[in-house]
């Protein structure tokens, strides 16, 4: 499912929207749909295994919850860390777009690791 504000689904200006717990609320809300139907295993990769744990404290009804490369919480150290960081304050004066071109998009250039219109629909994706 696109979550509020992801990919191509609308989402809210304020920031907290988008925090684990808030994000757990519509998985809970669609997990309560299909436990009508029969038992569910809920399974987040990465922020989303967070997003995947918030749905379980907001109180999504599973039968079993399985996390995948998911850490208990925010990165704390590390390049990926340092890389978001010096991220953020590019992305927010210039936008989405010339993080993307000038980190991501050169990177996997650099590596040739996609087809071209796979690299397309990431960016398109990422942009989103």
């Amino acid at each position: 499912i696109d979550l509020p504000g992801q990919f191509e689904s609308e989402g809210p200006d304020d920031e907290s929207a988008y925090e684990p717990m808030a994000l757990g609320l519509p998985v809970a809300d669609v997990v309560t749909g299909l436990a009508r139907r029969g038992p569910v295993v809920l399974l987040g990769h990465s922020f989303g295994g967070l997003v995947a744990r918030g749905a379980v404290l907001s109180g999504a009804p599973v039968a079993g919850l399985i996390l995948l490369d998911s850490g208990p919480a925010a990165f704390r150290s590390g390049q990926r860390l340092d890389a978001l960081r010096a991220g953020e304050p590019i992305m927010r004066a210039h936008g989405r777009a010339v993080v993307y071109d000038s980190t991501v998009a050169t990177s996997r250039a650099a590596r040739n690791s996609v087809p071209d219109d796979v690299a397309e629909l990431l960016r398109r994706r990422f942009l989103a």
